[in-house]
């Protein structure tokens, strides 16, 4: 017998919600309701058992798709070849880019620098300098290698901060 496994991303004091794969049931757990380890839901209306992973986050993080320039020469509104790529989820700490490229291209370690648009009412343009923490190889296809950048913001001014929090804070009214 498999066992379903739904994994929460859990922080702060956040309330989040174990959804039933089997009849679709809620269930709403507040952040320190939620035991360290991995546990066992058992939903009342259909009988159906699983386990609920949780992963401790130390910021918000929302998933998203922005396009984003990046180098590791300098400002990409200035270098002529730099690398395109799609933001796939933004925090105040930084984001993951999602991209078409060589595996040696980049590595933990390095600096790049970016240039992204937030999509909300103010436009506001974050541009800046940022750590790679990872680097995760998906599957090839004819293209390239696609990978996801884990990146950790630098240097972000206080306007940037104060845009891009406003931005995440916006996005998480309905949820």
């Amino acid at each position: 017998m498999q066992t379903d496994v739904q994994v929460i991303k859990q922080y702060g004091s956040h309330i989040s919600s174990i959804k039933c794969s089997k009849c679709g049931t809620t269930r709403k757990f507040y952040s320190y309701q939620l035991p360290r380890k991995d546990f066992r839901v058992h939903c009342k209306k259909c009988d159906n058992q699983f386990i609920v992973r949780v992963e401790k986050r130390k910021k918000f993080r929302l998933r998203t798709l922005m396009t984003v320039s990046f180098s590791k020469w300098g400002d990409p509104r200035e270098v002529t070849n730099c690398s395109i790529g799609n933001i796939i989820n933004l925090s105040m700490d930084g984001f993951c880019i999602d991209y078409y490229g060589s595996p040696r291209e980049f590595k933990p370690g390095d600096i790049i620098y970016f240039s992204f648009v937030l999509p909300d009412i103010t436009r506001e343009e974050i541009s800046s300098s940022g750590v790679i923490k990872w680097v995760k190889r998906t599957n090839p296809n004819n293209f390239g290698q696609k990978l996801l950048l884990g990146v950790q913001f630098q240097e972000l001014n206080f306007h940037q901060q104060k845009a891009l929090g406003f931005f995440l804070m916006g996005q998480t009214k309905g949820q």
